[in-house]
């Protein structure tokens, strides 16, 4: 499995300056490829990702995840959901956020 990123920016900066917008781009990528994993960033995320959990707890949401459940169950799609479950979001460690860090961002799994 890899970690797909996808930017779409413009070549260059909008206004007068006209600057280019790769380096930028690439700056923003190394940042999450060398993530801190200090206590207060994960607590900080973790409330960021259960806020979103609530926002999109809608009714088309929870019927969306019921149907992927039927059209995949045979792989982990049917179980893995972008936002995931709650219990494990609150149960996240900071050694559980650097393993899993450190095995999917890393330059050899990258797209």
């Amino acid at each position: 499995h890899h970690t797909v990123f996808y930017a779409a920016c413009p070549t260059l900066a909008p206004g007068r300056s006209g600057a280019p917008m790769l380096p930028m781009a690439l700056d923003a990528l190394c940042d999450v490829m060398e993530a801190r994993c200090d206590p207060a960033r994960i607590e900080k995320e973790r409330q960021a990702v259960l806020s979103e959990m609530t926002m999109v707890n809608t009714i088309e949401y929870r019927v969306e995840c019921q149907i992927l459940s039927t059209l995949h169950r045979e792989n982990r799609l049917a179980k893995r959901f972008p936002i995931g479950k709650e219990s494990l979001i609150r149960a996240w460690k900071q050694d559980d956020v650097k393993t899993w860090h450190r095995t999917h961002y890393r330059p050899d799994n990258v797209l």
